[in-house]
């Protein structure tokens, strides 16, 4: 099973490169820089891990997370942050990770949930 990976990064750079590396690792990958291009986005795919910015241009990645979390039970969720998320508070079941997010922790996060899925 290929793993579909949604990432709102609105760092168009730093979105681009992720979606290049996930593909060239054979991981299906789209990228979006806004909370209201990843809803677009979610009306075409089931992604089965979101990575997504903290502080969006138009919107906070947690909201993004609390608006959509129960409609997607099987969806992942990485969310990242340079710093604006101080005083933010996110799910207690969820780490926010520093940017810029090791390539390594990116990858073992969607091979842990890929792992999950099979069982």
């Amino acid at each position: 099973m290929v793993a579909r990976v949604l990432v709102i990064e609105d760092d168009v750079e730093l979105g681009s490169e992720i979606r290049e590396a996930l593909g060239r690792r054979g991981i299906a990958c789209e990228a979006c820089a806004t909370i209201a291009d990843a809803e677009r986005a979610l009306r075409r795919l089931r992604p089965d891990v979101i990575v997504s910015d903290v502080c969006l241009p138009d919107g906070d990645g947690i909201r993004f997370l609390q608006d959509h979390r129960a409609a997607l039970p099987q969806t992942r969720w990485l969310l990242m942050s340079g710093n604006c998320h101080a005083g933010t508070e996110a799910p207690r079941d969820l780490t926010i990770f520093e940017k810029p997010i090791s390539w390594h922790t990116l990858i073992d996060f969607i091979r842990d949930a890929r792992n999950d899925w099979s069982q």
